[in-house]
């Protein structure tokens, strides 16, 4: 399961940028855990402004095709080595995080289908910004 947790906001003049962080428990499904960002926009504090124009995201729509996702490890801290993808959607609700445990060509997928996520997965600190549109 993912959970999503914003951290920031900003808003330019046609998109709504949310950044914030996955995380991850429960078990991690072959070809991805579904990320759904149909919540986000009840969860956004803004200026009045900008309140007005993310409550204009789409539902029906995903988000513009960039999702910037990595691991961010604390300051000293040692990453886990599991390395995270988005992978788009066809609406809010359907998107997936895809773990992969080597950067080969093509990416090895965490193994399993389910499977529980390992300790160092979940531990990991995922950060995120994804791109909406608003209004359209």
């Amino acid at each position: 399961m993912i959970t999503i947790t914003v951290n920031a906001v900003a808003v330019n003049q046609d998109q709504v940028i949310v950044s914030g962080t996955f995380g991850l428990s429960g078990n991690y499904t072959a070809g991805g855990d579904i990320v759904d960002f149909t919540g986000v926009a009840s969860t956004l504090v803004f200026t009045p402004q900008a309140a007005q124009q993310a409550a204009g995201i789409p539902s029906n729509l995903p988000p513009l095709g960039l999702v910037e996702v990595a691991e961010q490890p604390a300051s000293g801290a040692t990453p886990q080595g599991y390395i995270p993808f988005y992978i788009a959607g066809s609406t809010l609700a359907n998107g997936k995080l895809w773990i992969a445990t080597d950067v080969g060509q093509p990416p090895t997928e965490l193994t399993g289908a389910p499977t529980a996520y390992p300790a160092g997965a979940i531990a990991e600190t995922i950060q995120f910004r994804a791109f909406f549109n608003y209004g359209v």
